[in-house]
């Protein structure tokens, strides 16, 4: 584990649908979604800050997150995600307000 990310997100994956294939005539299961797990640093948002929604109202928000530049996996904004803490203890568990991809770092806020 990186000693700077040692939170832990915790989120899944969009199910693929059922589809008809008409060619063949045959249906062809979709997938259900994964679990995906991503190292980040969670910082409980002390000083009130807020950011807006997808309703354009600001909320305050919960925690600044820190995810490692090299993170690939990141969910869709509005994602259902799951904080973890160094012991595995639940910090925070609702939805993802977005994320910011920079040049040096990734940040985000639930």
């Amino acid at each position: 584990m990186n000693e700077q990310y040692i939170h832990k997100m915790t989120y899944t994956t969009k199910a693929t649908p059922d589809v008809y294939d008409q060619s063949t005539g045959q249906w062809i299961v979709g997938q259900p979604g994964l679990d995906v797990v991503i190292e980040c640093r969670a910082q409980p948002n002390r000083s009130g800050k807020k950011k807006p929604n997808k309703d354009g109202i600001l909320t305050e928000y919960s925690y600044d997150l820190g995810f490692p530049i090299s993170t690939q996996d990141l969910p869709e904004k509005n994602a259902l995600v799951k904080i973890t803490g160094v012991r595995d203890e639940l910090l925070f568990n609702g939805e993802l307000q977005g994320y910011q991809i920079g040049l040096r770092s990734i940040l985000g806020w639930i």
